[in-house]
């Protein structure tokens, strides 16, 4: 009888204590495109990259805003976008030519 009392306190101390883990999070933004999202990341500097069927989009991840957007750079698969290893560059590989753009203003 002890032993089923102690199993019951400790399971309702697990339960009480693990509630607030499995409560839901308040949504913080959301970001409407016009297109579907072909696929986002978040890069190592925090900077949220999106592309869609028509552009490439910087997203300021904090705020959900847009930042700029690249329309030559639309429907491109994630393979073909890469940052360059030690600076915050982006390299844009296409079948005739290679981009380079910075994620802060898409320039």
């Amino acid at each position: 009888m002890k032993a089923l009392l102690s199993s019951a306190l400790f399971l309702s101390l697990i339960l009480s204590l693990a509630s607030p883990a499995f409560s839901q999070v308040k949504e913080s933004w959301k970001y409407l495109t016009k297109d579907e999202i072909v696929w986002q990341e978040v890069n190592s500097l925090g900077n949220l990259i999106v592309e869609t069927r028509s552009a490439l989009i910087g997203v300021n991840p904090e705020t959900g805003k847009e930042i700029w957007s690249c329309s030559q750079f639309g429907s491109l698969p994630h393979e073909q976008i890469k940052t360059i290893e030690g600076s915050p560059l982006l390299s844009i590989s296409q079948a005739d030519a290679i981009s380079i753009i910075e994620p802060f203003q898409g320039k």
